[in-house]
């Protein structure tokens, strides 16, 4: 409940005044992977847009359908999805762009992948457009 409440005042918030924060996009960034281990689709529902497009390190490309089903599969149990060096490219009017490191620990498996990922301001209020994977290593 605590992550749909930060996701809604940042772009509430921040929509009014139509300026974001390096800061407020890093945890806005953060908190979509937090809500992918929770599985709450209808929130990611309201972060992805229409057109959301993934583009997955082995060469897999999704749309947000797609994505938001394998979130939901068994087989994905994610236990986190921690960022870190991040950057942030902040572009008018409404355009951002994030770059960094994420990292995923699944009860199997952990790997790391570096990302650019696209947010816009679409229907009055934040989405991520794009999620491209560049590169992705295991770490166990």
């Amino acid at each position: 409940m605590k992550q749909v409440f930060i996701i809604c005042i940042v772009c509430i918030s921040h929509f009014i005044n139509a300026q974001f924060t390096a800061q407020d996009l890093i945890h806005f960034n953060q908190s979509i992977d937090n809500a992918v281990v929770k599985k709450d689709t209808s929130l990611l529902k309201q972060v992805y847009s229409d057109d959301f497009v993934f583009s997955h390190g082995t060469g897999l490309v999704e749309g947000r359908e797609s994505w938001l089903n394998s979130i939901l599969k068994p087989g994905n149990n994610y236990i986190s999805r921690t960022h870190d060096s991040v950057t942030v490219e902040i572009h008018k009017p409404g355009i951002y762009i994030l770059l960094g490191t994420l990292t995923v620990v699944k009860k199997e498996s952990e790997y790391a992948l570096n990302y650019e990922r696209v947010f816009a301001i679409l229907d009055k209020r934040l989405q991520m457009v794009s999620h491209k994977t560049f590169k992705e290593w295991h770490i166990r």
